[in-house]
């Protein structure tokens, strides 16, 4: 009972003082602290007029230091707040609704210049679109010509690795591609917008960033029809794919002309990418630009020949492992994914119905012919016993951001 007087009070507090009171930023900021607990949501899920005020609250139109700071704080109490599943959902759409018209209105809102605000409203949005109905709720309140001024500002923000700005678009975007709109909005044959997040797949990135990036670009390809512009030169999509699994590997000259240009004479140090779940999604997005009657069948045939290099059944073998376990040092090997496993398997099966893997085994020496069989043979019969319990993939929305930030 104590409690809730105390929410009450609060409440009428916030309301009786005027934006700028030195109140109003001490309340914020205990607030921005307090909801870091899952059990101060839980209560304050209760109180659905103190959640109410603070919506009220937001403002972005004038710029000044006093207004970031209490902004700031009350966008960190919202971030908290929508990570919370305690809250009903008449509130969580008033709190989508509010925050949608900010970013609709981002040109009139002085404000939203700075990266910080801007990045918290898209992690409130990323855990607010979780579900399909409400990600397409978002994107019909903000246009498409507001996306893609904010894939701009990303891309030119994160250019540099060592900078963090809009960190959570990348999340937001994916839970958006739930949608199929949003998805043509990304692969706009006249605009430059996926084109401007795939460099963002490469491992000199976060791990938050290119991980969303990675689950987005997955989304795509689940649209068939954009598969022979995806794999064209306008986006080369098989290069970024492959890219991150690509390990210091070396290969002969005939073969390194094969591959992509980006592909050819990697340094040294370069790693594949260290995540296994991250892996896995790369290729699934190989298998999903395999499952359909296109083939870009010169891409494909690359892929064949990076994956499976039969010229050496040494070589072989480690460039195949490696993509199974990811990064290992001669002494150590990480744990095998069998999902990645699994995906690496259905690829070569689909790929394999274009006779690409059969013309590179021509050019092989009896061993490695007897070994591509052999894998072949067991890849076939893998997949026909798994058919009876495995169906169609099914398009897998993003992670929403619902760890509790702290101010």
């Amino acid at each position: 009972m104590a409690e809730a007087e105390s929410y009450a009070e609060l409440a009428q507090l916030l309301k009786s003082l005027p934006p700028k009171h030195p109140l109003v930023t001490i309340t914020l900021r205990s607030l921005s602290t307090a909801t870091c607990s899952t059990t101060a949501l839980t209560a304050l899920a209760e109180h659905p007029g103190l959640m109410n005020q603070l919506i009220g609250m937001l403002n972005f139109t004038e710029d000044s230091a006093n207004t970031v700071l209490n902004q700031d704080c009350l966008l960190q109490v919202l971030v908290n707040v929508s990570s919370a599943d305690s809250w009903s959902d008449e509130v969580f759409a008033k709190l989508r609704e509010a925050i949608c018209l900010e970013l609709a209105a981002f040109d009139q809102r002085p404000l939203l210049g700075n990266s910080a605000l801007l990045d918290k409203m898209f992690a409130i949005l990323s855990n607010l679109s979780r579900r399909q109905l409400d990600a397409l709720e978002v994107f019909n309140r903000i246009n498409a010509e507001k996306l893609r001024l904010f894939v701009t500002k990303f891309d030119a923000a994160n250019r540099d690795p060592a900078k963090s700005e809009f960190q959570f678009l990348p999340s937001l975007f994916v839970n958006l591609s739930a949608v199929s709109e949003f998805r043509k909005v990304l692969m706009d044959d006249s605009r430059l917008v996926i084109q401007r997040l795939l460099p963002f797949m490469d491992t000199k990135f976060p791990l938050a960033v290119r991980g969303a990036v990675m689950r987005l670009v997955r989304n795509c390809t689940f649209d068939s029809e954009f598969h022979q512009w995806l794999l064209g030169p306008k986006v080369s999509l098989l290069s970024y794919l492959l890219l991150p699994l690509a390990g210091p590997e070396e290969f002969d000259e005939e073969d390194t002309d094969k591959l992509p240009v980006d592909l050819q004479f990697l340094p040294a140090e370069k790693t594949r990418e260290p995540d296994a779940d991250l892996r896995v999604v790369l290729l699934e997005s190989l298998l999903q630009v395999c499952a359909e009657n296109f083939h870009d069948r010169k891409g494909m045939a690359t892929f064949c020949l990076f994956f499976c290099p039969v010229a050496n059944p040494h070589e072989y073998c480690f460039v195949f492992m490696s993509t199974l376990y990811g990064p290992a040092s001669s002494a150590s090997m990480h744990p095998v994914c069998p999902t990645a496993f699994w995906s690496f398997f259905k690829i070569v099966h689909c790929v394999s119905r274009g006779g690409f893997i059969s013309n590179q085994l021509c050019c092989c020496s009896c061993a490695a012919r007897s070994l591509g069989v052999i894998f072949y043979v067991i890849t076939a019969a893998t997949l026909f016993f798994a058919s009876f319990i495995n169906g169609k993939p099914i398009r897998q929305y993003g992670t929403p951001v619902k760890t509790l930030l702290t101010h």
